[in-house]
Protein backbone atom coordinates (compact mmCIF):
# COMPACT_ATOMS: atom_id res chain seq x y z
CA UNK A 1 0.00 0.00 0.00
CA UNK A 2 0.92 3.41 -0.94
CA UNK A 3 -0.55 7.02 0.86
CA UNK A 4 -0.25 10.27 -0.74
CA UNK A 5 -1.81 13.27 1.40
CA UNK A 6 -2.98 16.50 -0.18
CA UNK A 7 -4.51 19.74 1.25
CA UNK A 8 -3.94 22.97 1.74
CA UNK A 9 -1.11 23.94 3.91
CA UNK A 10 -1.81 24.92 7.38
CA UNK A 11 -4.59 21.80 8.00
CA UNK A 12 -2.78 19.73 9.84
CA UNK A 13 -1.12 17.57 7.13
CA UNK A 14 2.63 17.94 9.23
CA UNK A 15 0.90 16.51 12.49
CA UNK A 16 -0.79 13.79 10.40
CA UNK A 17 2.14 12.63 9.10
CA UNK A 18 3.65 12.35 12.49
CA UNK A 19 0.99 10.61 13.22
CA UNK A 20 1.20 8.38 10.38
CA UNK A 21 4.76 7.94 10.93
CA UNK A 22 4.55 6.55 14.57
CA UNK A 23 2.41 3.53 13.10
CA UNK A 24 4.92 0.25 13.21
CA UNK A 25 3.68 -0.13 9.56
CA UNK A 26 3.77 2.92 8.07
CA UNK A 27 6.92 5.45 6.89
CA UNK A 28 6.25 9.00 6.26
CA UNK A 29 8.78 11.13 5.53
CA UNK A 30 9.53 15.03 5.31
CA UNK A 31 7.84 16.42 2.50
CA UNK A 32 9.87 15.33 -0.90
CA UNK A 33 7.15 17.61 -3.55
CA UNK A 34 8.11 14.41 -5.70
CA UNK A 35 4.57 13.65 -6.38
CA UNK A 36 3.25 16.85 -7.41
CA UNK A 37 4.78 16.94 -10.28
CA UNK A 38 1.86 16.23 -13.03
CA UNK A 39 4.58 15.91 -15.54
CA UNK A 40 6.03 12.73 -14.06
CA UNK A 41 2.26 10.86 -14.23
CA UNK A 42 1.92 11.84 -17.69
CA UNK A 43 4.99 11.12 -19.44
CA UNK A 44 7.71 9.79 -17.30
CA UNK A 45 10.36 8.64 -19.79
CA UNK A 46 10.48 12.37 -21.12
CA UNK A 47 10.39 14.38 -18.26
CA UNK A 48 11.94 12.35 -15.14
CA UNK A 49 15.67 13.94 -16.19
CA UNK A 50 13.69 17.16 -15.59
CA UNK A 51 13.20 15.93 -11.76
CA UNK A 52 16.77 16.81 -10.09
CA UNK A 53 16.84 20.34 -12.17
CA UNK A 54 16.57 23.10 -9.71
CA UNK A 55 15.85 25.86 -12.40
CA UNK A 56 13.48 27.00 -14.90
CA UNK A 57 14.33 23.90 -16.75
CA UNK A 58 13.19 21.79 -13.95
CA UNK A 59 9.84 20.42 -13.06
CA UNK A 60 7.24 22.51 -10.80
CA UNK A 61 5.08 21.70 -8.38
CA UNK A 62 1.22 21.47 -9.80
CA UNK A 63 -0.93 24.89 -8.05
CA UNK A 64 -0.53 27.97 -6.63
CA UNK A 65 2.97 27.71 -5.50
CA UNK A 66 6.16 27.82 -7.19
CA UNK A 67 8.36 25.10 -6.23
CA UNK A 68 10.70 23.53 -8.86
CA UNK A 69 12.61 19.94 -7.84
CA UNK A 70 12.73 17.69 -4.76
CA UNK A 71 13.40 17.80 -1.39
CA UNK A 72 15.46 14.86 0.21
CA UNK A 73 16.37 14.78 3.84
CA UNK A 74 18.43 12.13 5.94
CA UNK A 75 15.42 10.39 6.50
CA UNK A 76 15.10 8.92 2.70
CA UNK A 77 18.58 7.31 2.83
CA UNK A 78 19.14 7.77 -0.54
CA UNK A 79 22.02 10.66 -1.54
CA UNK A 80 21.98 12.81 -4.97
CA UNK A 81 23.79 10.51 -6.80
CA UNK A 82 22.03 7.47 -5.95
CA UNK A 83 18.33 9.70 -7.10
CA UNK A 84 19.56 10.15 -10.42
CA UNK A 85 20.78 6.46 -10.85
CA UNK A 86 17.58 5.72 -9.46
CA UNK A 87 15.78 8.03 -11.92
CA UNK A 88 18.09 6.11 -14.87
CA UNK A 89 17.23 2.93 -14.31
CA UNK A 90 13.97 2.53 -14.22
CA UNK A 91 11.28 3.35 -17.40
CA UNK A 92 8.24 3.79 -15.24
CA UNK A 93 6.83 6.18 -11.80
CA UNK A 94 5.79 3.35 -9.80
CA UNK A 95 9.32 1.26 -10.06
CA UNK A 96 10.81 4.06 -9.42
CA UNK A 97 9.18 5.16 -6.16
CA UNK A 98 8.98 1.12 -5.33
CA UNK A 99 13.02 1.33 -5.59
CA UNK A 100 13.08 4.98 -3.66
CA UNK A 101 11.44 4.22 -0.59
CA UNK A 102 13.13 0.48 -0.55
CA UNK A 103 16.27 1.53 1.65
CA UNK A 104 13.57 3.30 4.11
CA UNK A 105 11.28 0.92 4.53
CA UNK A 106 13.95 -2.15 5.59
CA UNK A 107 15.57 0.31 7.38
CA UNK A 108 12.42 0.82 9.35
CA UNK A 109 11.45 -2.62 9.64
CA UNK A 110 7.73 -1.34 7.67
CA UNK A 111 5.62 -2.63 4.97
CA UNK A 112 3.82 0.74 3.40
CA UNK A 113 5.07 4.62 2.68
CA UNK A 114 3.00 7.62 2.66
CA UNK A 115 3.90 11.04 1.32
CA UNK A 116 2.62 14.31 2.27
CA UNK A 117 3.51 17.70 0.09
CA UNK A 118 0.24 20.07 0.08
CA UNK A 119 0.48 20.54 -3.67
CA UNK A 120 -0.60 16.60 -4.02
CA UNK A 121 -3.91 18.01 -3.81
CA UNK A 122 -3.34 18.66 -7.83
CA UNK A 123 -2.24 15.31 -8.46
CA UNK A 124 -4.59 13.07 -6.45
CA UNK A 125 -5.98 11.04 -8.96
CA UNK A 126 -3.28 10.54 -11.10
CA UNK A 127 -1.60 9.10 -8.31
CA UNK A 128 -4.38 6.88 -7.86
CA UNK A 129 -4.35 6.11 -11.36
CA UNK A 130 -1.41 4.85 -11.47
CA UNK A 131 -0.81 3.13 -8.02
CA UNK A 132 -3.27 0.42 -7.63
CA UNK A 133 -2.64 -0.30 -3.98
CA UNK A 134 -2.79 3.38 -3.19
CA UNK A 135 -5.02 5.40 -1.06
CA UNK A 136 -5.39 9.26 -0.93
CA UNK A 137 -5.96 11.51 2.13
CA UNK A 138 -7.28 14.83 1.98
CA UNK A 139 -7.02 16.11 5.23
CA UNK A 140 -8.83 19.96 5.74
CA UNK A 141 -9.63 22.22 8.04
CA UNK A 142 -12.19 25.27 8.94
CA UNK A 143 -11.18 28.20 6.30
CA UNK A 144 -10.94 30.95 8.24
CA UNK A 145 -8.77 29.12 10.91
CA UNK A 146 -6.00 27.62 8.33
CA UNK A 147 -5.79 31.22 6.42
CA UNK A 148 -5.40 32.45 9.99
CA UNK A 149 -2.67 29.90 10.22
CA UNK A 150 -1.26 30.76 7.19
CA UNK A 151 -1.26 34.55 7.57
CA UNK A 152 0.85 33.83 10.90
CA UNK A 153 3.21 32.21 9.26
CA UNK A 154 3.92 35.11 7.31
CA UNK A 155 2.15 34.64 3.89
CA UNK A 156 0.10 37.21 2.47
CA UNK A 157 -3.55 37.73 2.86
CA UNK A 158 -3.83 37.35 -1.45
CA UNK A 159 -1.93 34.37 -0.88
CA UNK A 160 -3.17 32.88 1.71
CA UNK A 161 -6.69 32.91 0.40
CA UNK A 162 -5.59 31.55 -3.48
CA UNK A 163 -3.63 28.34 -2.05
CA UNK A 164 -6.96 27.24 0.57
CA UNK A 165 -9.33 27.99 -1.97
CA UNK A 166 -7.30 26.21 -5.50
CA UNK A 167 -5.78 23.15 -2.93
CA UNK A 168 -8.94 22.41 -1.39
CA UNK A 169 -11.66 22.93 -4.40
CA UNK A 170 -9.47 20.75 -6.16
CA UNK A 171 -8.61 17.49 -4.07
CA UNK A 172 -11.95 17.80 -2.97
CA UNK A 173 -12.51 16.99 -6.92
CA UNK A 174 -11.24 13.58 -5.88
CA UNK A 175 -14.14 10.96 -6.39
CA UNK A 176 -12.61 7.58 -5.41
CA UNK A 177 -13.28 4.87 -2.81
CA UNK A 178 -9.43 4.79 -2.32
CA UNK A 179 -10.04 8.65 -0.95
CA UNK A 180 -10.21 9.85 2.18
CA UNK A 181 -11.03 12.87 4.51
CA UNK A 182 -9.83 13.80 7.86
CA UNK A 183 -10.90 17.38 9.81
CA UNK A 184 -8.67 18.97 11.67
CA UNK A 185 -10.57 19.77 14.39
CA UNK A 186 -11.90 15.89 14.88
CA UNK A 187 -7.82 14.88 15.07
CA UNK A 188 -7.44 17.15 17.61
CA UNK A 189 -10.73 17.03 19.75
CA UNK A 190 -10.93 13.42 18.98
CA UNK A 191 -7.18 11.93 17.96
CA UNK A 192 -8.21 8.56 19.13
CA UNK A 193 -11.63 8.06 17.11
CA UNK A 194 -10.50 9.43 14.44
CA UNK A 195 -6.99 8.05 13.37
CA UNK A 196 -9.20 4.65 14.70
CA UNK A 197 -11.46 5.91 11.71
CA UNK A 198 -8.64 6.51 9.33
CA UNK A 199 -6.87 3.39 10.04
CA UNK A 200 -10.11 1.50 8.85
CA UNK A 201 -10.04 3.08 5.74
CA UNK A 202 -6.06 2.12 5.45
CA UNK A 203 -6.78 -1.31 6.45
CA UNK A 204 -4.32 -1.07 9.54
CA UNK A 205 -4.53 -2.20 12.84
CA UNK A 206 -5.21 1.32 15.20
CA UNK A 207 -1.73 1.72 17.54
CA UNK A 208 -2.22 3.67 20.62
CA UNK A 209 1.70 4.76 20.53
CA UNK A 210 0.22 6.67 17.10
CA UNK A 211 -0.77 9.82 19.42
CA UNK A 212 2.87 9.61 21.43
CA UNK A 213 6.19 10.88 20.29
CA UNK A 214 8.84 8.75 20.81
CA UNK A 215 10.94 11.74 21.09
CA UNK A 216 13.22 10.79 18.41
CA UNK A 217 11.48 12.19 15.64
CA UNK A 218 13.57 13.53 12.78
CA UNK A 219 12.85 16.73 10.37
CA UNK A 220 11.25 20.30 11.44
CA UNK A 221 8.79 19.86 13.95
CA UNK A 222 7.80 23.21 14.44
CA UNK A 223 7.47 26.19 11.94
CA UNK A 224 6.67 30.41 12.33
CA UNK A 225 3.02 30.80 13.46
CA UNK A 226 2.55 27.11 14.77
CA UNK A 227 0.93 26.89 18.01
CA UNK A 228 2.48 23.65 19.16
CA UNK A 229 5.94 21.67 18.01
CA UNK A 230 4.62 18.38 16.13
CA UNK A 231 5.76 16.29 18.62
CA UNK A 232 3.97 17.84 21.57
CA UNK A 233 0.85 16.58 22.88
CA UNK A 234 -2.31 17.25 20.55
CA UNK A 235 -4.76 19.92 21.68
CA UNK A 236 -6.81 22.24 20.45
CA UNK A 237 -5.67 25.55 21.08
CA UNK A 238 -5.34 26.10 17.12
CA UNK A 239 -9.00 25.71 16.80
CA UNK A 240 -10.41 29.38 16.70
CA UNK A 241 -7.50 31.34 15.21
CA UNK A 242 -9.30 34.00 13.24
CA UNK A 243 -11.14 34.90 16.78
CA UNK A 244 -7.60 36.24 17.63
CA UNK A 245 -7.92 38.92 14.71
CA UNK A 246 -8.80 42.38 15.24
CA UNK A 247 -12.68 43.25 13.78
CA UNK A 248 -10.72 45.32 11.09
CA UNK A 249 -8.35 42.10 9.76
CA UNK A 250 -11.44 39.81 10.18
CA UNK A 251 -13.54 42.17 8.22
CA UNK A 252 -10.70 42.20 5.21
CA UNK A 253 -10.22 38.53 5.63
CA UNK A 254 -13.76 38.26 4.58
CA UNK A 255 -14.14 40.20 1.90
CA UNK A 256 -11.64 38.05 0.32
CA UNK A 257 -13.37 34.91 0.87
CA UNK A 258 -16.69 36.33 -0.84
CA UNK A 259 -14.88 38.30 -3.63
CA UNK A 260 -12.00 35.78 -4.89
CA UNK A 261 -13.52 32.63 -7.33
CA UNK A 262 -11.17 30.39 -9.16
CA UNK A 263 -12.37 29.75 -12.75
CA UNK A 264 -11.09 26.14 -13.03
CA UNK A 265 -13.44 23.54 -13.87
CA UNK A 266 -14.22 22.36 -10.20
CA UNK A 267 -17.16 21.80 -8.43
CA UNK A 268 -16.49 24.65 -5.32
CA UNK A 269 -15.98 27.91 -7.12
CA UNK A 270 -15.44 29.48 -3.82
CA UNK A 271 -14.40 29.53 0.01
CA UNK A 272 -18.13 30.04 0.80
CA UNK A 273 -19.07 26.68 -1.55
CA UNK A 274 -16.31 24.94 0.27
CA UNK A 275 -16.96 25.35 3.52
CA UNK A 276 -20.79 24.50 2.79
CA UNK A 277 -19.76 21.38 1.90
CA UNK A 278 -17.11 20.48 4.37
CA UNK A 279 -20.01 21.81 7.66
CA UNK A 280 -18.12 24.76 8.27
CA UNK A 281 -20.15 27.46 8.99
CA UNK A 282 -18.67 31.12 7.93
CA UNK A 283 -19.80 34.40 9.44
CA UNK A 284 -22.60 36.04 7.44
CA UNK A 285 -20.65 38.84 5.58
CA UNK A 286 -21.83 41.25 2.51
CA UNK A 287 -19.15 41.99 0.43
CA UNK A 288 -17.57 45.23 0.07
CA UNK A 289 -17.10 45.10 -4.09
CA UNK A 290 -14.84 48.43 -3.99
CA UNK A 291 -12.62 45.91 -2.31
CA UNK A 292 -12.23 44.27 -6.01
CA UNK A 293 -9.60 47.04 -6.88
CA UNK A 294 -7.22 46.05 -4.51
CA UNK A 295 -7.86 42.38 -5.56
CA UNK A 296 -7.10 43.23 -9.41
CA UNK A 297 -4.44 45.56 -7.83
CA UNK A 298 -2.84 42.73 -6.37
CA UNK A 299 -3.21 40.26 -9.13
CA UNK A 300 -1.16 41.81 -11.50
CA UNK A 301 1.61 42.18 -9.29
CA UNK A 302 1.42 38.21 -8.54
CA UNK A 303 1.28 37.73 -12.30
CA UNK A 304 4.02 39.75 -13.07
CA UNK A 305 6.31 37.50 -10.59
CA UNK A 306 4.93 34.46 -12.54
CA UNK A 307 6.24 35.79 -16.25
CA UNK A 308 9.91 34.94 -15.22
CA UNK A 309 9.39 32.19 -13.44
CA UNK A 310 8.34 28.17 -13.56
CA UNK A 311 4.82 28.90 -11.80
CA UNK A 312 2.65 26.31 -12.48
CA UNK A 313 -0.33 29.19 -12.79
CA UNK A 314 0.97 31.76 -15.15
CA UNK A 315 -1.89 34.18 -17.21
CA UNK A 316 -2.71 31.84 -19.86
CA UNK A 317 -4.46 29.79 -17.15
CA UNK A 318 -3.99 32.46 -14.36
CA UNK A 319 -6.88 30.33 -11.32
CA UNK A 320 -8.32 33.58 -9.81
CA UNK A 321 -11.30 35.98 -10.77
CA UNK A 322 -12.72 38.83 -8.81
CA UNK A 323 -16.46 39.60 -8.10
CA UNK A 324 -19.86 39.09 -6.45
CA UNK A 325 -20.97 36.05 -8.73
CA UNK A 326 -20.01 32.81 -9.11
CA UNK A 327 -18.27 32.37 -12.63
Amino acid sequence: MAILIGCSPSTGSSLLRRILNRHSQVFCGGETAMFAKEELYLDWQTNKHKLTRPSIFGLSNAGWHNFVGVELNEEYLCSAMQFKKLIKAHSDFPSFVEAFYRPSLESSGKKYWAEKTPSNAFTLQLFLDQFPNGKAVHIVRNPLDAIASLINRGMTPYNAVAVYLLNTTKALELNDNRGYLVKYEALVSEAEKTCQDLCQFLELEYEETMLVSSGQEKGVTKMKGWNYDETSKIEQGSVGRFALFDEETQAELLNRIALTKTNMVVKHKDINSIAHSLGYKLPTHKADSSFITILEKEKEADLSKRYFSRYYFRRSNYPLTFGDELV
